[in-house]
């Protein structure tokens, strides 16, 4: 009887133990962020679940979002079914607090060589959640206004506006 305790006590550790580690290189505590599902370690990135719409931003959040990627974002349209919107920072917070926004995307931990710091990015690369981001940050864009225009007409004329 006590052997089949100690089991299901193994067995517990073992399942929370696996729940903080990186699915790649298994590396957890410090060096696992684990809110992001970004390992320090190995760069490797869990998905979050996605729905499957970016949802709709007030007036505010719209201009933050379009200031926020008028200076750190990128527009990136590749061909070949290739793209995505980008944001770096080396602040987790700005990034957090787009993704918990917009609703969907992924982040990436990115260390540097120093005198560069660390950094973090947020991506999307759905098509449907590009036209949708796109759309609703296209009127406070500037230098970038063209790219992202390109891009959403590119994406709705292959996809569709829904």
């Amino acid at each position: 009887m006590n052997d089949t305790l100690n089991q299901r006590k193994q067995t517990e550790r073992q399942r929370r133990v696996v729940r903080h580690r990186c699915q790649r290189c298994g590396a957890h505590g410090k060096g696992y962020y684990s809110p992001s599902g970004a390992c320090r370690e190995c760069n490797h990135r869990a998905k979050a679940p996605t729905p499957s719409q970016v949802r709709n931003l007030s007036e505010v959040e719209r201009a933050w979002i379009g200031g926020l990627f008028e200076g750190e974002g990128c527009v990136g349209d590749y061909g070949r079914c290739r793209y995505s919107l980008r944001l770096t920072s080396t602040e987790i917070e700005t990034i957090s607090t787009v993704f918990r926004l917009v609703g969907q995307g992924t982040i990436v931990y990115r260390s540097r060589k120093r005198p560069l710091k660390d950094a973090w990015s947020w991506s999307i690369s759905s098509a449907r959640s590009i036209i949708h981001l796109g759309n609703q940050i296209l009127p406070y864009l500037t230098s970038k206004q063209d790219q992202m225009e390109a891009l959403v007409d590119r994406l709705t004329a292959i996809h569709g506006a829904n």
